[in-house]
Parts: C-alpha cells; structure tokens; sequence
C-alpha cells in the first residue's frame, strides 16, 4: 500500500515516509525548569514519561505518533492509499479546553464528565434501554437550544490492533457481497456491530449522506418484512426540521473498561478551525464494503460516501490521555448551520500511541450517534 512522500518532523522541516519520529526521549522546549534552553530528558526523568512525548518542564503537552491520511486519488487510480504522516497530538488536558456550545461549535470537540449504569457494554438490550436514555439526557444538558436528542446508532470497539487495510475497511463497514452476520433482529434499534479500532484519519458524514440519515430516520427500516417499531421521527417531524431547525449529528465516545485507563488506540479529535474546505474530499463507495449505520441491515442506513482529508502541516490534532469509564468525548459529525466560524465536522481518527505497553489491555470503547434537533432560535444563533 502506497504511503505518503514525506512526514513532518518536530522542526517543521520534513522527513522521508519510513523513517521513525522520535520515539526514545521527550524535547523540552525552553523554559524555566529547562534552564531556558532544548535539552533532551531521559523518560525516567519527568512526570511525563512517555516514549515520543514533548513537554514543558514537567507538563505533558503531547505526543508525537503516526497519523494515516487518505491520499486523494487521481484521474488513473481512484483507490485510497494511506499517507502515513507524523504529527503532534497535543494534550488537550494540559490545554485547559473547557466543555460548553463554544468548544462544540468552535473545535467540533470537548469531553465531559459522565457516569453510566451500563454494566455489560456487550449487552445490546442493555445499551440500547440503559445508555441511550442516558446520552440522550447528558446531549440535553450540554448542549444550549437542544429541543430534542434522538439516538439511532452504536458501535463497539475492542481490539490490540487495527489490522491492515483491507481489516480496517471491513471492521469500519461491512462487505456487501457477505450477509451482516450478528445484524440484530428488525426489533433492535442500533446496529452493535463489535469491531476493531478504525486508525485512519476520517469523518463520518458527507454533507448529502447526513441529510440522508436524517430522512432516513422518518421510515421503518424494512427489507420487506415486518418491523413492530415505528419511525423515530415523524414525516411531520421531517418536514419542520427541514424547513425550520438546524439539526446536528454528534458522536459521544467513551471507554467503556472500568478498571483500566485507556491506553491502547485513543482517539484523535481534529481542531475543525484548522481545515480548509478545499483540503477536504468524498470518496463514493465502490460497493465493495458498505458501512451499516442505524437501525439494521437495511438500504437507507448504508453510509455510501467516504469523507476524506488532505494532510497539511496547520492541522492541530488533540486527545484526552487515560480516559476512564466516567468520561464521555462529544464530537461533531455534522451541523446543518452554514453560520460562518461554526464548526461544521470533526474529523478523527485512534492511533498508534507510541508508548503503549506489551501488556497494556485492549481498547474497550463505545461510540454512539445521535441526532440533535435544536430550537428554531437556537438556529439564528
């Protein structure tokens, strides 16, 4: 698999793809406790001891590890490579991002405290009447104007590695020329799909495929046999949101072991005020895998288009080190406002951390998609 033709170094300068960044010693960069100069410390010698990570003193500001973007393929290869890219994750704990509409709709992301009754997040009739019902009721209290917050989908992921391409793209979605094995029962809202973290740079929704889940939420999705639910939303319900409201579509991440820190495969948010428009590109599916999202195994809840991202130097990436059970990453995967500023998606990816341990535990997390329906005035505002 083709990788991309270079990989930003620390200094800004580049290095040939294959060579490694460094993963033996943190840079420090000049301050007080560095005796105001760079100086290399021992991993044994700072608070913040992990392999590849830069600080100040002794504050971790982040970590620097590999990336894979997505090539934008041309007129004589339409596949998707992987442009492999170093960057620095910064630590967006040390950064002092506070929760709020304004991190929301300025950066796409914020981390918030949250509890869970969940028990067995293997469990779909669990998930499904227990955490719900509770992330609809944490999206209602953080965020400003919401009038109504609908859950259509979750995704478990558990696993030591992400695989190889080909892994990632089926454990991302699922083959079309291979029956959904583990689709559960036309009665179960929710798609539990247990799958391997999905390490490539991406976000969720093309514009016309958000649009789409949305109206698809208004039918029953039935491959012509009898479903005993109705639609979560009305076409009454569809016609107002359309014509009046701003409507969002968030991911609400978490890990979902309750005994250890994650480690393993955290997830990267993007800053969304370091994209440009133009950087971002769609690839349609070919039909050889299709990602499932929403109720089941079903035509309308097919996500046909992927969402792709040109690597760029400006690109300011931010992860939450050792999340817990008791935490919850909120990001956006889409908002309907084209207010100028507002974050329109967040793109993410789980990457490699460079100071993972043989004998760190396996990611365990769980990732949740829900419709936002915001008040007509939080619309103009």
């Amino acid at each position: 698999m083709a990788a991309g033709p270079a990989q930003a170094l620390k200094d800004g300068s580049q290095k040939a793809s294959g060579d490694s960044i460094p993963s033996d010693a943190e840079t420090c960069p000049g301050t007080d406790s560095c005796n105001s100069s760079p100086r290399i410390l021992p991993l044994a010698d700072a608070d913040c001891q992990e392999s590849g990570a830069l600080c100040e003193g002794t504050v971790h500001i982040g970590i620097w590890a590999v990336l894979n973007y997505q090539m934008r393929p041309n007129a004589s290869d339409d596949s998707l490579a992987l442009n492999p890219v170093a960057r620095l994750v910064r630590n967006a704990r040390a950064c002092g991002l506070e929760p709020g509409n304004n991190m929301l709709d300025a950066r796409g992301f914020m981390l918030v405290e949250h509890e869970t009754h969940v028990q067995d997040f293997d469990n779909l009739a669990e998930v499904q009447q227990v955490f719900y019902k509770e992330v609809q009721d944490l999206c209602q209290a953080h965020i400003v104007g919401a009038e109504k917050c609908i859950v259509f989908d979750h995704k478990r992921r558990t696993g030591g590695h992400a695989g190889c391409w080909s892994q990632r793209m089926q454990t991302c979605g699922m083959e079309a020329t291979t029956p959904h094995i583990g689709s559960p029962p036309t009665t179960s809202l929710g798609y539990g799909a247990i799958r391997n973290p999905f390490d490539v740079v991406h976000g969720d929704y093309t514009k016309t495929d958000a649009w789409r889940r949305l109206r698809a939420l208004s039918k029953v999705p039935s491959s012509g046999e009898t479903c005993d639910f109705a639609p979560q939303l009305s076409s009454i319900d569809l016609e107002d949101i359309v014509a009046n409201k701003r409507f969002m579509i968030l991911n609400v991440w978490r890990n979902t072991d309750r005994h250890n820190a994650l480690k393993r495969f955290p997830l990267a948010c993007l800053d969304c005020r370091t994209v440009h428009e133009e950087e971002v590109f769609e690839k349609p599916s070919d039909g050889s895998f299709r990602v499932c999202d929403g109720f089941a195994d079903h035509p309308d809840n097919y996500v046909p288009t992927k969402q792709c991202l040109e690597a760029m130097e400006r690109h300011e990436w931010f992860y939450y080190p050792g999340m817990t059970c008791s935490e919850a990453l909120m990001f956006k995967t889409f908002d309907s406002t084209d207010r100028q500023g507002t974050a329109q998606a967040c793109f993410h990816t789980a990457f490699s951390h460079p100071a993972t341990k043989p004998d760190d535990p396996d990611r365990q997390s769980c990732e949740v998609r829900v419709l936002i329906i915001m008040s007509e005035t939080a619309a103009t505002n």
